[in-house]
């Protein structure tokens, strides 16, 4: 009902539509899917302590993954796959903390033109992105996208239409200033919330 503006009639459309995604893909049988290795070492995501208000804090080093490597060795199917994971994992996360909602660390550095240029990897995130909003509404609380580089603007301006405005009001976008990233993410967290690689500070 939140995410459709409490319009009755387009929440139980909504609702019918997600219980036919979920049927149609087998989704709830991911929570025991083994990955292939090479998707769990390349793909990763950490589950980390819960924030001040008791939601899951999820870290997701988006930058960091390749998924262009193994679109172009045929493995496309298997990263479609790895969305149906990832999202059941982080959703039944939630339920164990009695929670509704979670904070979402999306760290971008390491992203690269060469992983972005590419039209079969862009749909890979784009369908990613789209089911999460159609099918785990309003379990986004806060999105901090942090370490944004250069290309970030184009590639965002690219899913910009994939969200509703609420959605978009959910995302805090910052560059690589660690100072000022690392600030906002204090006011809602603690240091213990945290992975290790965000905890460690670079000498400038």
């Amino acid at each position: 009902m939140r995410a459709r503006e409490w319009d009755l009639n387009r929440a139980e459309d909504m609702l019918r539509k997600s219980i036919k995604w979920r049927e149609d893909n087998n989704v709830s049988s991911y929570l025991s899917y083994e990955p292939p290795e090479y998707l769990k070492e390349d793909f990763v995501f950490e589950m980390l302590p819960t924030d001040n208000e008791g939601r899951p804090v999820v870290y997701v080093p988006l930058g960091r993954w390749n998924a262009r490597q193994w679109v172009e060795k045929g493995l496309k199917d298997d990263c479609l796959k790895f969305r149906f994971y990832i999202f059941e994992i982080v959703a039944e996360r939630t339920r164990q903390v009695n929670a509704s909602s979670i904070t979402l660390i999306l760290d971008l550095a390491e992203l690269t033109y060469y992983k972005c240029a590419s039209l079969e990897t862009m749909q890979l995130l784009y369908y990613g992105l789209k089911d999460l909003e159609a099918n785990y509404p309003e379990i986004l609380k806060t999105c901090y996208m942090i370490n944004a580089p250069w290309l970030f603007p184009t590639a965002y301006n690219f899913f910009k239409p994939i969200f509703s405005q609420r959605t978009l009001n959910k995302f805090k976008i910052f560059d690589s200033d660690r100072n000022n990233w690392h600030a906002k993410l204090m006011e809602v967290m603690t240091d213990e919330s945290l992975p290790k690689i965000l905890k460690e500070v670079v000498p400038t």
